[in-house]
């Protein structure tokens, strides 16, 4: 394992995971309902050391695992669930929505096409509030990143500083993609993809283009960038829409009579 991933052509893989769908045809038989293969592998952009990504629902009541194996032929990870639990996850609206394809551009290995492009049109199906909530959470987190910030610049701890742009940066390009309902391609790509967006935050693409010059020696850069960065969020937010201000109510504050 610890020399690996090794080199494997694509055709070599795709071998390998259709094998896979033979051993589950054989392990569950008629209780089998669908296979989709998702990630890099789903759209054909896997490289010579990508993982295989799989779900597969069985009619079988209660059934939720997921396995994780490696062999010579690479990582594998499969979702073995029942039809409750794969709806479950393919409603799950967190911030890491917008890379998250496993419902969204799999590809049918196996089973009733209807009930396939059911599966995927389920991430789609929540109603804007429980995005807009998501999104709230990300804009908070982006305060409590602000504070922290602010900190590092008061004690004149300025390490911490590359590490607090990268995670600004990624969290705003999620927050961009809830906003969008826009799925990217992969995590690799997901800033530069952000930046072509419309209706982006002020200061966003500057922040990415500096996190992904990987130029962030420069403290006073970084906090320049971030502040800016920040001050896009709440215009931003106004134009969404988003009632940050409501949802974050102290609610000790209330008229009693």
């Amino acid at each position: 394992m610890f020399t690996g991933p090794q080199w494997q052509r694509r055709e070599d893989r795709r071998a390998s995971i259709l094998q896979l769908v033979e051993q589950l045809q054989a392990a569950y038989g008629p209780q089998l309902v669908v296979i989709g293969l998702h990630g890099s592998a789903a759209n054909e952009t896997d490289g010579p050391f990508s993982d295989s990504e799989l779900f597969c629902v069985v009619d079988q009541n209660g059934l939720d695992k997921k396995f994780v194996w490696v062999d010579e032929q690479g990582k594998v990870e499969l979702d073995l669930c029942d039809k409750k639990a794969v709806v479950r996850k393919a409603t799950r609206v967190d911030a890491d929505w917008p890379r998250r394809g496993k419902f969204r551009i799999a590809k049918r290995l196996y089973g009733d096409k209807a009930y396939f492009d059911y599966l995927m049109t389920l991430p789609y199906s929540l109603p804007n509030a429980v995005f807009d909530n998501v999104m709230i959470d990300i804009i908070l987190g982006h305060y409590e990143a602000i504070g922290k910030l602010r900190n590092a610049r008061a004690r004149e701890e300025h390490s911490y500083l590359p590490q607090l742009a990268c995670t600004f940066a990624e969290f705003n390009a999620l927050l961009i993609g809830l906003a969008h309902r826009a799925l990217y391609s992969t995590g690799s790509k997901m800033l530069a993809e952000s930046m072509v967006l419309p209706h982006r935050p002020q200061g966003h693409d500057a922040l990415c283009q500096l996190v992904m010059s990987g130029q962030l020696g420069d403290a006073e850069m970084v906090t320049t960038v971030l502040e800016d960065a920040w001050t896009g969020i709440g215009p931003w937010a106004e134009r969404q829409q988003l009632n940050v201000a409501a949802v974050l109510r102290n609610p000790m504050n209330v008229e009693t009579k």
